[in-house]
């Protein structure tokens, strides 16, 4: 870390300075090991990271994360394996591929082409799940912990 352009030794400990340029710090030596001393930016857990942590243990938090991970991890490995017989068919079988459909269009370049097709069928899924499954989770815990409800308090308040 710099500050306005010379080196801070990694063990000090940094402040922002009250009424001083944007971004300047005033750098300070850490306290000796054993001192019971404290840091001067230790203190309180910020806000933001005990709503962050009462989020995470909302089950309202781990049901949407399990919705989106369910979705995640069954649409990449059927995309990986779908790919994977593309890309296998196109070494262990280039005769396969070649098997002409249409003029000079062949088998290979429909596989190529449905490929895309595929990618843009999983994004379309996607956005759909989200917005009907995802959208309006977020939505609700957003409701209750940036409006601040009781719950929401409470909540943070046990983390501390």
């Amino acid at each position: 870390m710099t500050t306005t352009g010379r080196r801070v030794p990694d063990d000090a400990v940094t402040q922002p300075i009250t009424g001083g340029p944007a971004g300047a710090v005033d750098v300070a030596a850490r306290p000796p090991r054993g001192s019971t001393e404290r840091r001067p930016h230790v203190t309180e857990r910020p806000r933001h990271e005990a709503v962050a942590d009462a989020v995470r243990r909302d089950p309202r938090f781990r049901e949407l994360r399990t919705r989106q991970r369910r979705f995640v991890f069954t649409a990449t490995p059927l995309f990986l394996a779908w790919y994977g017989l593309f890309v296998g068919l196109s070494a262990f079988a280039p005769s396969l591929m070649a098997v002409p459909v249409l003029g000079a269009v062949n088998a290979g370049m429909l596989l190529g082409l449905a490929q895309f097709a595929s990618t843009l069928a999983i994004v379309a899924a996607y956005r759909r799940f989200a917005r009907r499954e995802i959208d309006p989770r977020v939505r609700d815990l957003r409701a209750v912990y940036a409006a601040g409800s009781s719950d929401a308090h409470a909540e943070i308040r046990s983390l501390r």
